[in-house]
């Protein structure tokens, strides 16, 4: 069963791009990845279990470039023993930029 949060509601189209994502918040600390991503969200493939609603700080690594992206993120939806949907809050540093440059990229892989 698909669990969601009242404000899952789509703004922004997804693109399938996988990244290396560490994960914190109330009793985690992991590593996950991306299916895809979005200038206002990510779902993330992981078994974890999670509350909807629940807050985690993101790290997601870009690399060849060795950068990094923090974003403090809300859960909206789980599917068990697949993944979660995670909402963009708020966004630290140049994150926001960061962001909007990699679904520049994919955009330019994904509409060819």
């Amino acid at each position: 069963m698909v669990k969601q949060s009242e404000d899952n509601k789509r703004t922004q189209p997804r693109y399938k791009i996988t990244l290396e994502v560490t994960i914190s918040g109330v009793n985690k600390n992991f590593k996950a990845q991306t299916q895809d991503l979005s200038k206002t969200g990510m779902f993330l493939k992981t078994t974890k279990k999670f509350i909807v609603d629940e807050f985690l700080d993101i790290v997601i690594e870009i690399n060849p470039l060795g950068s990094q992206i923090e974003i403090l993120g809300k859960v909206v939806h789980q599917v068990p023993g697949y993944g979660v949907g995670i909402r963009f809050i708020e966004y630290k540093d140049n994150a926001k930029k960061m962001v909007d440059t990699l679904i520049e990229y994919a955009q330019s892989f994904q509409s060819e």
